[in-house]
């Protein structure tokens, strides 16, 4: 299946891009989707383990199961002051 990712921040600027297609297996998982990343973009290696995932809005842990169609988002963690 076809995954659509949009990236954030830090992520953005590493890829170079606002968004990226992954293909991944039909029983793919969010876990999965994050490995998918950084072996296509090895630059993102160093943030994968900080990113934060959200489907359709909501936030996803990497067990969560991927819902093709879904929108999918990454971004590293923000803080403020």
């Amino acid at each position: 299946m076809n995954i659509r990712l949009q990236l954030f921040a830090k992520a953005q600027d590493l890829v170079g891009a606002r968004e990226v297609t992954l293909s991944l297996a039909p029983d793919a998982t969010v876990g999965d989707l994050r490995t998918t990343l950084g072996e296509t973009y090895p630059a993102l290696v160093p943030l994968l383990p900080h990113l934060l995932f959200a489907s359709n809005g909501e936030y996803v842990s990497d067990a969560a199961p991927l819902i093709e169609g879904h929108e999918y988002a990454a971004f590293p963690p923000v803080s403020g002051g």
